[in-house]
């Protein structure tokens, strides 16, 4: 490596152009920490037994109280399916910004919690009074009781406890108000009532008595809100939002008009302010007192995805530039070679057809024929038969050479694992995996990590034949076949997008939950580091190290997700959508 002092004026450049963008990314990740403390000030990790299964939540302190009171409410937030506590932060930017203490619980199965929403709870907590009640309807109650055993509780007024559920979560809220008292107000966005939406009601029976639409009537229901879009895409309005309001007697609110972001997720500014209303009115005894809505999520996510992009800038300027350093061989002399090799149009075209068109033809069409037959594991099954398919082509390749070598192993081990190249690739690996975990600071809720041992293995079983069925699309096969142009290396990003963006559609089931959707970005970034690693060393084994940890890890995250998702969809629609059976039976054994 070069030092510091033997740097050339091109290099100082780069050294410079690389310290203005750390620079930016500072100012970008100090905006979002700010935007982050005028909200709240402090989050407590809180885990409690439900079920006898851990179930997480975080504790938001907000920054104020609310004006002219001494102290503050507590609202509990129950996210829609697939979300998680640390990623829909609408309720707890806005709340504690009015001064509420938010606890955003993921309850059974959702997020990192463990269990699923079929699970019953046999011995409930007090003040529970209900034998064998459903253990979502429990979650909430522990949280409560938990929450109760902290110090911050003496500042909580325990009249002004209440409980916000969006979509699934709003089947938790309804549970949870009809049997604990301490709720005295309660909200529901979309809330799922009838839980016969799709198909029939679950089994088995004794859960049924517990959903919404048998627990909930107008003597256990006080205070209720809905708020709900006669146009929602996911929940029939009659059969769940009005048919709620038949059976409780609550407030409904509809909106009529089509919303920009979906119906159902309700991103409208004036929910924000019917909530606040409800809830201040009632505890208050005035929708003013605690001054004007003003709504900053918008900004919050803004900033966190120009900070995303910073990071990506950050860390793609710096493996281009990094080669430099490590005195890596420059393969320009031989890609004259090649291109000599390519000497008239048709002999390009003819590359092109056979190292790209085929191929990207290929993988999708297997991909797509895969999802038919196996659904949702159609990408993790679809690239182990991709990764056959091309290992007995290279063997019969080999074999069909008239002037082939003999294939030395150790040679090809001691080219792939040279000690320079290898360093420059772990090392753009571990920036990108620092300069994230540096995001972490101003964004707790990205370092995104496996909540279970056996996930981050799933997620080596199920991430690595993907990815390398990739990293041999775009490195062994289209890299070569676009060396006579100037613009390989575009075209190649453009491909991996284009990729990356037909397999979203093709998950378009799974896509929105943000686990899921933040493994695509990492992949995606993962890709895109790995087209300039690859284009400095020419060496595979490079570009697989350099996303090990990172792709594991985020694709495990994802699998925890989607093993709660499936089961609730499962269980909502009796059985009308499942997963694998045999991936779930992998999936509950890695995680106990």
């Amino acid at each position: 490596m070069k030092k510091l002092s033997e740097l050339d004026e091109k290099n100082k450049k780069s050294l410079k152009v690389l310290l203005i963008l750390v620079i930016i990314l500072g100012v970008g990740l100090v905006a979002l920490y700010v935007q982050r403390t005028n909200a709240y000030i402090r989050v407590d990790r809180i885990t409690v037994q439900s079920a006898g299964v851990n179930i997480d939540a975080n504790l938001f302190y907000p920054t104020r109280y609310p004006n002219g009171q001494t102290k503050r409410p507590l609202v509990v937030y129950c996210h829609g399916i697939g979300q998680q506590r640390d990623f829909d932060l609408r309720i707890p930017i806005e709340f504690t910004k009015r001064g509420y203490y938010v606890a955003a619980l993921d309850y059974q199965g959702q997020g990192t919690s463990q269990g699923t929403i079929a699970n019953l709870e046999p011995n409930p907590p007090p003040p529970l009074l209900y034998p064998n009640i459903t253990a979502t309807a429990a979650d909430s109650t522990h949280l409560l009781n938990k929450l109760e055993t902290m110090d911050f509780w003496s500042d909580v007024n325990t009249s002004w406890i209440g409980i916000i559920g969006h979509s699934l979560g709003g089947m938790v809220m309804y549970q949870s108000q009809a049997v604990d008292d301490r709720y005295t107000c309660a909200v529901g966005w979309a809330p799922a009532f009838n839980l016969s939406f799709i198909g029939p009601y679950p089994v088995p029976d004794e859960l049924v008595q517990f959903t919404p639409a048998y627990l909930c009537n107008e003597s256990n229901s006080e205070n209720l809100l809905i708020i709900a879009s006669d146009k929602d895409e996911i929940l029939p309005y009659d059969t769940q939002f009005l048919a709620a309001q038949n059976a409780t007697g609550c407030d409904l609110i509809t909106i009529t008009e089509n919303l920009a972001l979906g119906n159902h997720q309700l991103y409208d500014y004036r929910v924000y302010n019917w909530t606040f209303n409800w809830f201040e009115s009632h505890w208050f005894g005035s929708t003013t007192l605690n001054g004007p809505v003003t709504i900053s999520v918008n900004n919050y996510y803004i900033l966190l995805f120009i900070n995303i992009g910073l990071i990506i800038a950050l860390v793609v300027y710096f493996t281009i530039h990094a080669a430099r350093f490590f005195k890596l061989r420059d393969y320009k002399e031989i890609d004259k070679e090649e291109v000599s090799e390519l000497k008239t149009t048709k002999q390009k075209a003819i590359k092109v057809l056979t190292n790209v068109v085929i191929p990207m033809a290929i993988l999708i069409l297997t991909w797509k024929l895969f999802e038919i037959i196996f659904g949702m594991w159609s990408l993790f099954l679809s690239s182990i038969a991709l990764l056959g398919g091309y290992a007995i082509y290279r063997v019969v390749l080999y074999y069909l050479k008239k002037d082939r070598k003999k294939f030395d192993f150790k040679e090809m081990l001691r080219f792939q694992f040279a000690w320079r190249p290898l360093l420059y690739a772990i090392t753009c690996g571990l920036v990108f995996l620092g300069v994230w975990m540096l995001f972490t600071w101003a964004y707790p809720f990205m370092w995104v990590i496996p909540s279970r041992w056996g996930y981050f293995v799933l997620g080596l079983i199920v991430a690595f034949p993907f990815y390398i069925a990739l990293e041999i699309l775009f490195r062994k096969l289209v890299f070569p076949a676009l060396v006579f142009t100037k613009a390989r290396t575009i075209i190649i990003i453009i491909l991996q997008v284009l990729a990356i963006y037909g397999i979203m559609q093709m998950t378009s089931m799974i896509a929105f939950i943000p686990n899921v959707l933040f493994t695509y970005i990492v992949f995606l970034i993962a890709l895109l580091l790995n087209t300039f690693i690859y284009r400095a060393t020419r060496r595979f084994s490079n570009v697989i190290v350099a996303g090990f940890i990172t792709v594991t890890m985020f694709v495990g995250a994802a699998l925890g997700t989607l093993f709660g998702v499936g089961i609730a969809l499962n269980f909502m629609t009796g059985g009308y959508i499942q997963f694998n059976n045999i991936f779930l039976w992998a999936i509950n054994w890695l995680w106990w």
